[in-house]
């Protein structure tokens, strides 16, 4: 059975597998970005960790080393309340009449 016959899903498991439980690393290279310097996150690490482009991140320093995290947003109940206001009300919608045993 050759790699070309494996379910590729199947491997990214087994690779992710070997990174998280065995201690794998992946070695990457920083390059400059304009005035800044960059460093490209491998598909594997961030399929792990949900950062997806466009995200926002935290960049961190602890004891020497850079730590990156994706910022979660965090809902809070009254404030998504009070950004409706009645210009984004949208008005009733008719489904039609009920089917089964709803009552309205």
């Amino acid at each position: 059975m050759g790699l070309k016959n494996l379910d590729k899903s199947k491997i990214l498991v087994y690779i992710l597998y070997i990174l998280k439980f065995i201690g794998g690393t992946m070695i990457t290279k920083v390059r400059k970005w304009g005035n800044s310097l960059g460093v490209r996150i491998p598909k594997i690490y961030a399929h792990e960790t949900h950062i997806k482009d466009g995200i926002a991140i935290d960049i961190q320093i602890e004891n020497d080393n850079l730590i990156i995290k994706p910022i979660k947003k965090k809902y809070e109940l009254k404030k998504l309340l009070s950004q409706i206001k009645k210009a984004n009300i949208h008005n009733e919608i008719n489904t039609g009449s009920p089917i089964g045993k709803e009552i309205w």
